[in-house]
């Protein structure tokens, strides 16, 4: 019998389509279907020469409650990311690049996780990148997201330079235990 690897968790969104995205300063959604990581394409937006995030809105569907004792407590938040320009990126302590959730359109909690000091852990290409939202955010939006409510996923950027094209792209988002392998080969 062959191992089986399956996902153990909620897919938020695809990426297949860009309803229920939204963004605050940088360009409006577009769908990509020639840079992608899996199915038939990604979301793309220009962050040019400002800060910016971009976020899926779950709230149609429903939310997480990642608190103490809610139905999502010690789950994570998956998300793949490609940012095709990282050294336009400002530097990880004005906040480069992060990852956030939220609870609204206007209230999120952001994690930093690089900017053009830290290419040596990321520098650009797709990544799929874990958060756990019961972590102290680095800085919040709107002050803040409670976690018990949490229906926005998205990446926000702080860059220094302009770029002519989309160059923030987000793929596949998923909250759950991970992966999870069972069987033998």
């Amino acid at each position: 019998m062959a191992a089986t690897v399956v996902f153990n968790g909620t897919n938020v969104t695809e990426a297949e389509s860009v309803t229920n995205w939204d963004s605050d300063t940088i360009t409006a959604p577009e769908l990509w279907s020639e840079i992608k990581i899996q199915l038939d394409g990604s979301i793309g937006f220009q962050a040019n020469n400002k800060d910016g995030y971009a976020w899926y809105d779950y709230s149609g569907t429903g939310s997480f409650d990642f608190s103490s004792s809610g139905t999502h407590e010690g789950q994570h938040v998956f998300i793949w990311v490609n940012i095709t320009t990282p050294g336009t990126l400002d530097l990880v302590a004005n906040n480069g690049f992060y990852l956030l959730v939220g609870d609204s359109d206007t209230t999120f909690n952001c994690y930093v996780v690089g900017g053009s000091d830290a290419l040596d852990r990321y520098n650009g290409g797709w990544a799929r990148f874990v958060l756990d939202p019961r972590k102290t955010p680095s800085f919040t939006i709107g002050g803040g997201a409670s976690i018990s409510s949490i229906s926005r996923f998205g990446v926000g950027v702080e860059t220094t330079a302009s770029s002519r094209a989309d160059n923030l792209f987000i793929d596949r988002i998923d909250v759950g235990w991970g992966l999870r392998i069972y069987g033998t080969s």
